[in-house]
């Protein structure tokens, strides 16, 4: 069935080499899901902080309103497309009680940080963008279109107390659409 995660077992298990498979007790384990733990909130899923190896993450839970295909596509369009630009997946759980995926915390470039911004760190966020979009809709034999590009779906990695931007990466590829060569959009 072309919906199906990847298993261990499976073509792709190559994949699961840097992203891992958690179980429904080990992704309780990483966040509490508290309300003071809240990151941000979308239509489909709501992000937790969380710890994961000693390293803080952001735990994206889907609602039970999200489809089994659509958390599916966003997992596997994760595992697929990995680019210095896209935020990496690092490990996902696919039980029904609690679909989710673990990624890197990073900022999330929301309207309080939109105003903190220098020029040149506003050239810098434009410049990573167009690289993460250059890469899905490049010379591949499938191309990715990310339909979704917005301020709260990119995230910024920071340093200093001063809060110097560091890079910009491109996330929430849930409505990634792929084209295969010779055909159109």
């Amino acid at each position: 069935d072309s919906t199906q995660l990847p298993s261990e077992a499976s073509e792709a298990s190559s994949l699961l080499t840097t992203a891992r498979r958690l179980t429904h007790k080990e992704l309780l384990a990483l966040s509490v899901y508290r309300h003071d733990d809240l990151i941000g909130q979308g239509g489909f899923a709501a992000v937790y902080g969380g710890v994961m190896d000693g390293q803080p993450v952001a735990v994206k839970r889907f609602s039970d309103r999200i489809s089994r295909k659509n958390f599916e596509r966003e997992v596997k369009a994760l595992l697929k497309l990995r680019h210095e630009r896209l935020v990496p997946i690092l490990a996902f759980c696919s039980d029904r009680r609690t679909p989710a995926v673990v990624l890197p915390k990073f900022t999330a470039l929301n309207g309080g940080l939109l105003k903190l911004l220098r020029d040149g760190e506003v050239l810098l966020i434009a410049a990573h963008t167009a690289e993460a979009l250059a890469f899905l809709h490049g010379n591949r034999r499938e191309r990715s279109i990310h339909r979704d590009v917005k301020p709260g779906n990119l995230l910024v990695k920071t340093q200093g107390e001063e809060w110097e931007l560091v890079s910009a990466f491109l996330t929430d590829l849930g409505l990634v659409t792929t084209i295969f060569e010779g055909r159109t959009h």
